[in-house]
């Protein structure tokens, strides 16, 4: 499964199961270590065509759809705990490889909803 598989749709599409959405996070969970194992081993990153390092903006990707998953409060209570396991390994990663990333999409996510509901709102 790629980054730019895992959509607000498609995270929708796994809480109906919980193995399912288990298994969508496990393979969350998988990315992001694998980008922080690479990165602080020193493993060159290749640059995407505006500039961003790969590990940062698929980082920034999934921030993102959870962000805004996470601000429309999407996911059911017995489930949350899962995610609270990808957003700490997308905390680690930026810790540890000195990114900002994923803080960056998370927020972008977050921002996003916000801003539709007071586009609602007026």
């Amino acid at each position: 499964m790629s980054v730019f598989d895992i959509t607000v749709m498609h995270i929708l599409e796994k809480i109906h199961s919980t193995t399912d959405f288990i298994f969508m996070i496990s393979e969350v969970e998988g990315i992001l270590q694998t980008a922080t194992a690479l990165t602080t081993s020193g493993v060159p990153d290749s640059f995407n065509e505006d500039g961003w390092p790969d590990r940062d903006f698929h980082a920034i990707c999934l921030a993102e759809t959870f962000g805004e998953v996470i601000e429309r409060q999407l996911i059911p209570a017995p489930l949350l705990c899962y995610v609270e396991d990808v957003l700490k390994q997308g905390i680690r990663y930026d810790a540890e490889c000195g990114s900002n990333a994923w803080d960056y999409g998370f927020r972008l996510g977050a921002t996003r909803v916000r801003e539709e509901f007071f586009e609602e709102q007026f």
